[in-house]
């Protein structure tokens, strides 16, 4: 049995600073990132963001879909989604929607 969670993300690219979670609504976790969209390197700066916010390798963080798009489908693995929506929703990250 598998644990794992699929978060939709909406991604900022060349942000100011790199952010995540910037915002968190019950639908999609905004984020933003520094590195323009090209090359790859803002999907692996958000990679890089999400393991570090859910303190899990980055070789367990996959973007499932939406590769060319600003909105991400991204698969976190070892990590149960009632864990990653505890973390998301801490009073520190809630924004009404």
């Amino acid at each position: 049995m598998s644990t794992g969670t699929i978060l939709r993300i909406w991604v900022k690219p060349k942000s100011s600073k790199a952010v995540f979670p910037l915002n968190v609504s019950k639908d999609i976790v905004e984020a933003s990132v520094i590195s323009p969209p090209n090359k790859g390197k803002a999907n692996k700066e958000l990679i890089a963001l999400i393991s570090d916010f859910f303190n899990v390798p980055k070789s367990q963080i996959s973007i499932v879909g939406g590769m060319k798009s600003r909105e991400k489908i991204v698969r976190i693995e070892g990590i149960d989604e009632t864990e990653v929506m505890e973390k998301l929703f801490s009073k520190k990250h809630r924004t009404t929607g």
